[in-house]
């Protein structure tokens, strides 16, 4: 009686798995002080909390009255493969449903791997629910990516809130008998089009595979194709994949090739996009995001030097409409400046994280050898505030507008990365964003007179914004001409009749000369002295505006060319 006990016991062990805690101090039971639980390495705004708690003697309060603040350590020595259960414990005191959430990675050494980013920042990349003044848990089970070392566990909270955490646990599962699992690609995962060809990984565990000499080997198929034995564990290279669905099945096999008792399976069905032929930018904005497209008709840049590095952003529209073209590193060496014709643009339609529609490169484009400079349209703050997706991307202008400091920004007085600046015409007001970086880095001053504004028409979450994208996209408005700020400022002859023209003042100091056309773009840029000819005998006839500035005073002057 006393053997079948054991035999029972046997059996009711094999097949099973047990799990380990990797997680260091997860109950947030030991603590160096009151302000640093021991094990975590990146400790912001934590304090021991004993009154709070899903079990044990502590927990950890989490609190930020500004920012984002963040708790997390980073766990080595995973192994590819594996399965790994990540629970969390939480408790919000308040907060309005977008308080806290994971802010979890795997990790390849420095490297981020992108494998269950939903999971890892979630709930499907999102909050977590806050349940206020519940205690609740988060869950998921995952398998160790194939090149995974690392996996950084963090939590974070957000400006007015306060959390309270416990009992987290990063458990790995180890298997006791055979296990096969695909770790890539993931089940319905869609792949670009420019894809031909697919790297399966897979990991094996308590089954040795080899020829003839282990336990046995794989054998795999492709949309149910030939068997194929495999009597190694390296990556499946799949080549000459059509855009398609595409399944791999996967089986462990003893050294006859016979299936093993139980079965050893795995499976994993993925796909390769095809593009959707679209002529026209208004027939791409229309279309379903998260699809791939091939904009067929000629575009042109409004902001083409953003091409020339990769991971930026650029702007290309026509006569339908504007839209934001992502360019990821590689994707492209060709050198794009305004105006430039371009077309096959191919990529994926997605929403940028500001609400913007873009398309993300996925191949090359083509140059087509034209240059079509576009002309802004004209537009009003009133009117491009209550419509700001209807002229998203386009390249617009806000004229007679003043422009002035915005929150931090206040007290500037040269644009500043990144910032937000009040325009202004009349009562109604819009917002200027320094979001280019032409427009910081070449030191451009927060003009203190009219200007007409030039730029890309952008919006944050439903919010209008007009993006210049240099200096030359701030000129003096018209209502502006003729104003002067220089102590006996003058410029003779006007009109110019024999190409030259000369401007003098009291002070007999450098001074530079900017002229403008009619447009707002920049013709002509130089310094001088008093009485220096300035040559502008290149210019066609017509009205021009110049700006002159002489130790931060400026003077503005309609110029008439004959």
């Amino acid at each position: 009686m006393k053997k079948l006990y054991s035999l029972l016991i046997m059996l009711l062990f094999t097949g099973m798995a047990f799990g380990q805690n990797v997680l260091v101090n997860g109950d947030f039971e030991t603590w160096t002080d009151t302000t640093t639980p021991d094990g975590w390495t990146h400790v912001e705004n934590t304090t021991q909390e004993s009154t709070e708690i899903h079990g044990g003697t502590y927990s950890a309060k989490h609190e930020s009255t500004s920012g984002t603040k963040d708790l997390g350590q980073t766990i080595s020595g995973i192994i590819p493969g594996d399965t790994y259960i990540l629970t969390i414990n939480y408790k919000v005191e308040s907060g309005d449903g977008t308080d806290v959430r994971i802010w979890s990675k795997w990790k390849n050494g420095t490297s981020t791997l992108s494998d269950y980013a939903a999971e890892l920042q979630g709930p499907n990349n999102a909050f977590l629910p806050s349940n206020t003044g519940t205690w609740s848990s988060y869950s998921t089970t995952m398998v160790a990516p194939a090149t995974a070392t690392d996996f950084y566990f963090e939590v974070r909270v957000y400006s007015g809130t306060v959390a309270y955490w416990d009992d987290f646990s990063f458990e790995h599962v180890v298997a006791t008998s055979p296990s096969l699992t695909i770790t890539a690609p993931t089940a319905g995962q869609i792949f670009d089009p420019s894809v031909s060809s697919v790297d399966v990984t897979f990991a094996v565990q308590a089954f040795n595979v080899a020829n003839g000499t282990g336990d046995g080997h794989i054998v795999y198929s492709v949309d149910s194709g030939t068997n194929v034995d495999k009597f190694d564990t390296n990556p499946i290279t799949l080549t000459g994949l059509t855009r398609a669905s595409h399944t791999v099945d996967m089986e462990l096999v003893d050294n006859s090739g016979a299936s093993l008792s139980p079965s050893v399976t795995a499976s994993v069905t993925f796909g390769i996009a095809d593009y959707v032929t679209v002529a026209d930018v208004a027939a791409l904005r229309a279309s379903t995001t998260d699809a791939y497209y091939h904009l067929t008709g000629e575009v042109f840049a409004t902001a083409g030097e953003h091409y020339t590095s990769g991971n930026m952003k650029g702007y290309v529209q026509d006569a339908t409409g504007g839209i934001m073209a992502f360019v990821p590193d590689g994707t492209t060496t060709n050198m794009v400046t305004n105006g430039d014709g371009i077309s096959d643009l191919k990529g994926k339609l997605v929403t940028d994280f500001t609400g913007v529609l873009k398309l993300e490169l996925t191949e090359d484009f083509t140059m087509t050898g034209n240059n079509v400079p576009q002309s802004p349209e004209v537009v009003t703050i009133a009117d491009f505030n209550a419509n700001p997706v209807n002229y998203e991307s386009e390249l617009i202008k806000i004229e007679n507008g003043t422009v002035s400091g915005y929150g931090s920004s206040a007290s500037d007085t040269e644009f500043t990365r990144n910032h937000n600046y009040h325009l202004t015409v009349g009562t109604d007001e819009t917002i200027l964003r320094a979001g280019f970086m032409d427009l910081y880095n070449n030191n451009v001053a927060i003009p203190t007179g009219a200007v007409d504004v030039v730029g890309i028409a952008g919006q944050y979450h439903g919010t209008a914004q007009i993006l210049p994208r240099d200096g030359n996209d701030i000129t003096p408005a018209a209502g502006a001409i003729n104003t002067n700020n220089i102590d006996g400022f003058n410029a003779y002859p006007n009109p110019v009749t024999n190409g030259k023209v000369f401007v003098i003042s009291d002070n007999n100091i450098e001074k530079q000369v900017i002229i403008y056309d009619l447009l707002g773009k920049v013709v002509l840029s130089t310094e001088v002295y008093n009485n220096d000819a300035i040559n502008v005998s290149q210019l066609k006839t017509g009205i021009y505006m110049m700006k002159v500035v002489e130790e931060g005073n400026i003077a503005l002057r309609k110029l008439m060319i004959k």
